[in-house]
C-alpha cells in the first residue's frame, strides 16, 4: 500500500518544477524517494506525472497563453517552463521542450541517487549523465528544428539575438554607460555568433553546475535516511589526468585555427574543449579551496565568507582557480595540506 508520507517527496518536486526560480532544486525530493529505496513509487509516479505534462503542454498551454496575454501578473503564479519560447517556436515544439526538460531533472535525480552511494568515484557518474542530457538536448533540438522547417544554428541566432536586445532595452536607465550600450549594438553580429559557437560547452557547464549544486545542497537533507551520503566527498575528486592531454589537444588546435587552417569546425571543437576544460578544472580549483577550509576547521560563518569573496573577486580570482585545479594534476595540493591541530 502506497503511504501518504511518500507522495509527499514527488508533490513537493512537481511544485518545484512550476515554482520558477527553485526549478533547479526539483531532484532533491526524487533524490530522497529513491535513496529510501522507493523505486517503485517512484517510476509510477514520473510515468502519471507525464502522462499529465502531456495533457497540460498539448491543451492547457494554448488556454494559458490567452489567461497570460490578458492577465500578465497570472505568468508569476503558476511558471510553466517552455512558455516563454512561444514566439521563437511551434506549440507541439514547444510540448516537446517540456516534457523533455522534465525529464533531464528525473533523470539528473537518477544519477545524483546512484552518485551519493559513492565515496570519490561520483564524478565519473556525472560525466555520464552530462554525456547523456547533452547528447539528447542536441538530438532533440535538431529534431524539432527538421519538424518545424527551422535551422538551428537560424533558430540560435535569433534567440541569442532576442536576449541580447532585450537586455540592451531593460538597461536604458540601468546601471550600463552609453559606451558599453553603444558596443553592445556595434557588435551585437559578432556576439551572437561567438554565441552559437560556444552553445556545446555551455550546456555542459549549465548541467554540470546544477550536479554539483544539487548534489552539494541536498547532502545536509539526506544524509537522515542515508548516512552514506556523507561519505561521498564534494571536495576530494580529481580529474583523471588524460584531461590534461585534453587541454594540450585542443590548445593545439586552436593554434592550428590560428596560424595555419583558419577552419571554422576548428574552432569550434577546441574553443568548446578548452572552455569545458576550463569548468572542469574551476570546479576542482574550487573542491581544493573547500579540503582547505574544512582541513582547518573553519567555521561556517568563515566559509561563507570565504566563497563570497571569490564571488565578488571573480574576474581576479577565476583564472587563479582554473590553474590552482590544472596545477593540481602534478602537484596533488590536497596532500599537502596541513591539518588544523588545536593548541592544548
Amino acid at each position: 500500500m502506497i503511504q501518504p508520507k511518500n507522495i509527499v517527496p514527488v508533490l513537493f518536486s512537481l511544485a518545484l518544477y512550476f515554482s520558477g526560480v527553485l526549478v533547479f532544486f526539483t531532484p532533491i525530493p526524487l533524490v530522497f524517494l529513491l535513496l529510501k529505496n522507493q523505486k517503485k513509487i517512484f517510476w509510477v509516479s514520473q510515468g502519471l506525472i507525464l502522462l499529465g505534462l502531456m495533457i497540460l503542454y498539448f491543451f492547457g498551454v494554448p488556454w494559458l497563453q490567452t489567461i497570460y496575454a490578458a492577465n500578465p501578473w497570472m505568468g508569476w503564479l503558476v511558471i510553466v517552463p517552455g512558455i516563454e519560447l512561444s514566439g521563437f517556436v511551434s506549440q507541439n515544439s514547444i510540448a516537446v521542450y517540456g516534457l523533455f526538460y522534465y525529464l533531464f531533472w528525473v533523470a539528473c535525480a537518477v544519477v545524483l541517487s546512484r552518485a551519493y552511494l559513492l565515496k570519490d568515484g561520483w564524478f565519473r557518474i556525472f560525466y555520464k549523465g552530462i554525456l547523456g542530457s547533452a547528447l539528447a538536448a542536441i538530438l532533440i533540438f535538431c529534431a524539432l528544428g527538421y519538424v518545424n522547417k527551422v535551422d538551428p544554428i537560424h533558430f540560435l541566432q535569433s534567440f541569442f539575438q532576442t536576449v541580447i536586445r532585450d537586455f540592451v532595452a531593460t538597461q536604458e536607465a540601468g546601471p550600463l554607460s552609453l559606451e558599453q550600450k553603444t558596443w553592445l549594438k556595434q557588435y551585437e553580429g559578432d556576439l551572437i555568433n561567438l554565441f552559437v559557437l560556444l552553445t556545446p560547452s555551455f550546456l555542459f557547464s549549465s548541467i554540470l553546475f546544477l550536479y554539483i549544486l544539487n548534489f552539494t545542497f541536498a547532502k545536509r537533507f539526506l544524509f537522515s535516511i542515508k548516512p552514506e551520503v556523507l561519505l561521498a566527498r564534494g571536495n576530494t575528486w580529481q580529474a583523471p589526468f588524460l584531461w590534461v592531454w585534453g587541454v594540450i589537444f585542443f590548445l593545439a588546435l586552436f593554434l592550428i585555427h590560428i596560424f595555419y587552417l583558419s577552419n571554422p569546425i576548428l574552432k569550434a571543437i577546441s574553443l568548446n574543449g578548452l572552455l569545458i576544460t576550463a569548468v572542469v578544472y574551476f570546479w576542482q580549483g574550487i573542491a581544493i579551496v573547500s579540503y582547505f577550509f574544512q582541513t582547518k576547521a573553519l567555521g561556517s560563518f568563515m566559509r561563507l565568507m570565504g566563497y563570497v569573496l571569490f564571488f565578488i573577486f571573480f574576474e581576479v580570482l577565476g583564472p587563479g582557480l582554473i590553474l590552482f585545479g590544472f596545477a593540481d594534476a602534478w602537484l596533488n595540493i590536497r596532500k599537502r595540506i596541513v591539518p588544523f591541530s588545536p593548541k592544548s
